[in-house]
């Protein structure tokens, strides 16, 4: 019955959000009516102590990490690089790819540590213009969003600079570039497909209109000098994080946010030097560190909530049943129901491993299972079934291009909910044949 009250209190959860209410606050008071319906209520301090607990510390722990993303997206955007590079990529592959330009420069933001939340608010005037000229439907920006960013780049992409392909660090001693036999040909399978399904729906829809040529505001300067500051952001992030930071007496989590950061702040610097373009620095600092919150607010608080349903009793059974399977099954599980749960793929990394607890690890360690094989299973499972209506980018996303879920969620849920549950199936089976 429990568990009966706790779907319906989710189901409440994702209705109030979809309905636009304010996070931060109906997290805690729908987690305050399942601890009572529940009959929990003789432990509510110890469960506030545990969500604030679990808020805290991740944001405490991953603050700067989001903020110098979203800087490093607001210099590019600032300085008129971001438009620079779609349009280097647009003439190079012509205006008939324009959707596949801008995939590559969202997939190149990305690559260089550029937060995803960040992305929206860089890529989306860019796109926007780009679609208007083109004449394609404004509703589709949701699927390019979602092909470019909240599939292959956050999870199977082996050395994303993401938060989601960091946390299991700290749980299983791997790295950002584990599993990369894996998440290689995953990447590739997700790309192609996201691709081809999203030009297969603009293609056949019916308001397609005639395309134009695309007008820029500045001139691009020589070719792939654009994306220095992202290649060297990149290339830095593997100089600290296999030559620097390890040869001090840090675990491998703080190696590899102390090896990001570093290399997003070479990465703002040399923009900002590459730049012949005044920037605003001190308002763009200010307004990175106001969006960044956001998102780590967002965030913080669904790990939070997420804890204390992972420690609430009537989940007992569920994850006895988990740990009765083998850890290539229990983890990608658990983590994909968190990610439901909490409507966040960072929020499912960071819950399914304090939920599943050290008979997890015997169990990992019993079997011999590949750590490097885990980590990249567990961040492709958090960007399956993630982007619910309560998911904070997709929420974003719908206030930044003012569409409604009725006119983008069918192609949204195709490409990052369907897609991806089958590219981490692929990934199991992989996992099972070879590793």
């Amino acid at each position: 019955m429990d568990l009966v009250l706790f779907i319906i209190a989710l189901i409440l959860l994702m209705f109030l959000i979809y309905k636009g209410k304010n996070i931060i606050f109906v997290v805690p008071l729908v987690l305050l009516g399942i601890i009572v319906l529940t009959g929990q209520i003789r432990l509510v301090f110890e469960y506030s102590s545990l969500y604030i607990v679990g808020m805290g510390e991740f944001i405490l722990t991953n603050a700067i990490l989001f903020f110098l993303g979203v800087l490093f997206g607001g210099v590019i955007s600032a300085t008129g690089l971001a438009e620079q590079m779609a349009q280097y990529l647009i003439e190079t592959l012509g205006e008939k790819r324009v959707v596949l330009a801008l995939i590559l420069l969202t997939n190149a933001m990305m690559l260089g540590g550029i937060s995803g939340f960040i992305i929206i608010f860089t890529v989306f005037p860019i796109a926007n213009h780009a679609f208007t000229v083109m004449n394609i439907p404004k509703r589709f920006m949701f699927g390019l969003i979602g092909v470019a960013m909240a599939t292959y780049m956050i999870g199977a992409f082996p050395g994303a600079l993401q938060v989601q392909n960091i946390l299991p660090i700290a749980h299983l001693s791997s790295s950002i570039f584990s599993g990369w036999w894996m998440g290689i040909p995953l990447t590739m399978y997700l790309f192609l497909t996201g691709y081809w399904y999203l030009m297969w729906r603009i293609r056949r829809a019916p308001d397609i209109g005639t395309e134009k040529t695309i007008s820029f505001t500045s001139k691009y300067r020589s070719g792939w000098i654009l994306f220095l500051p992202l290649i060297v952001v990149f290339m830095a992030n593997i100089l600290f994080s296999l030559a620097v930071f390890p040869r001090f007496q840090l675990t491998n989590h703080q190696q590899t946010l102390y090896a990001i950061n570093s290399a997003l702040t070479i990465g703002i610097i040399l923009t900002l030097i590459f730049s012949k373009t005044k920037v605003p620095l001190k308002n763009v600092i200010f307004k990175s560190a106001f969006i960044a919150s956001k998102p780590l607010l967002f965030v913080g608080t669904t790990v939070g909530f997420g804890l204390v349903i992972s420690q609430m009793p009537f989940l007992e059974g569920v994850k006895g049943f988990l740990l009765e399977l083998s850890p290539l099954h229990s983890l990608p599980l658990t983590v994909a129901m968190f990610a439901a749960i909490s409507g966040s793929a960072t929020g499912g990394v960071a819950i399914a491993f304090p939920f599943l607890g050290q008979s997890f690890l015997d169990r990992v360690a019993a079997d011999a299972i590949s750590h490097d094989t885990l980590h990249r299973l567990a961040v492709l499972a958090s960007v399956t079934i993630d982007t619910l209506p309560t998911n904070g980018t997709t929420m974003t996303m719908l206030k930044v291009t003012n569409l409604s879920y009725r006119a983008v969620y069918l192609d949204y849920f195709v490409i990052t909910v369907l897609n991806t549950s089958i590219a981490l199936g692929l990934g199991v089976l992989l996992a099972m044949l070879f590793s």
